[in-house]
């Protein structure tokens, strides 16, 4: 694969670890080809594999990773088709960011059925295997007091921080690590409801997740699937990953102006939802109708 950069800041330390994160996300695009397939027919474009503009996703990576930002979180949200739907693309590229930056938490969305939509008085686990937590992030309008938070001994957890985002969330911070803790609603409290619920962790890093349906194409997620947006937005990602276009162009009455008017109206709409967010766009694989 050749990649090709442009307009990198003259760090040359940061320039390594953004070169490493657009290797990372380039695999999206390349990984559906065998290398023999590369022998096989010439006619692929290996050299289109690149990100034309990479200066915001730098400018994010300095802001969260500089020397004196321990514990900062990195949240990366991916969408597409059947190409997402598994999370195997989120997975294996939050592994390897993490490994480079840190294991920022795990994601837990009720839109992947990772998590219950309504925390009630019967205690949700939450436990990561491979790391310690030193607090959550819930995707939820609600407060602390309305909550049960224990551990897995099932002594209560000395809280020291807790804050309501913006984005209609509830950030909790413990007084130390744990392996993990028991959320409840809290006593004589209805049940709360949420979108999911992010852990975090002391030293920070990435935390990535995912959404994507089979035969979703870009249509689908203009008119079909608005439910999705409100989910965006309580993550609140940093990057958003867009892996579509696949189903589009095997459609009937694919051409350059559906791609220009459907691109369009996403990426207005995902722009109103976390309109600070940068955007890696991920094109279509190469493919003989």
């Amino acid at each position: 694969m050749i990649l090709r950069y442009n307009n990198l800041s003259p760090n040359p330390i940061m320039n390594v670890k953004l070169l490493y994160i657009l290797f990372i996300t380039l695999i999206f695009s390349t990984c559906y080809h065998a290398q023999s397939d590369f022998d096989k027919y010439p006619f692929l474009v290996l050299d289109g594999n690149k990100i034309e503009n990479p200066r915001s996703i730098e400018k994010i990576f300095n802001q969260k990773f500089k020397s004196d930002s321990s514990g900062s979180q990195l949240k990366i949200f991916i969408i597409g088709d059947s190409h997402v739907s598994s999370g195997e693309f989120a997975k294996s590229l939050n592994s390897e960011l993490a490994e480079k930056f840190g294991d920022g938490g795990t994601a837990y969305l009720t839109l992947n059925k990772m998590f219950p939509s309504s925390i009630g008085q019967s205690p949700v686990k939450v436990s990561p295997s491979d790391e310690e937590i030193i607090g959550f992030t819930l995707l939820s309008n609600t407060s602390r007091d309305n909550l049960s938070i224990k551990d897995l001994s099932g002594d209560d957890v000395k809280i020291i921080f807790s804050e309501n985002n913006k984005n209609h969330s509830l950030r909790v911070k413990f007084s130390e690590e744990v392996p993990g803790f028991y959320i409840s609603s809290g006593k004589n409290v209805p049940p709360v409801h949420s979108k999911g619920l992010i852990t975090t962790t002391n030293d920070g890093g990435v935390a990535t997740t995912w959404f994507g349906v089979i035969g979703a194409s870009l249509l689908s997620y203009n008119v079909q699937m608005n439910y999705i947006y409100p989910f965006i937005e309580a993550f609140d990602p940093d990057i958003l990953i867009v892996n579509l276009g696949t189903n589009d162009c095997t459609g009937p009455n694919f051409n350059l102006q559906y791609v220009n008017v459907e691109y369009d109206k996403l990426i207005s709409k995902l722009k109103k939802t976390v309109p600070k967010a940068s955007f890696i766009l991920i094109s279509p694989p190469d493919f003989s109708p």
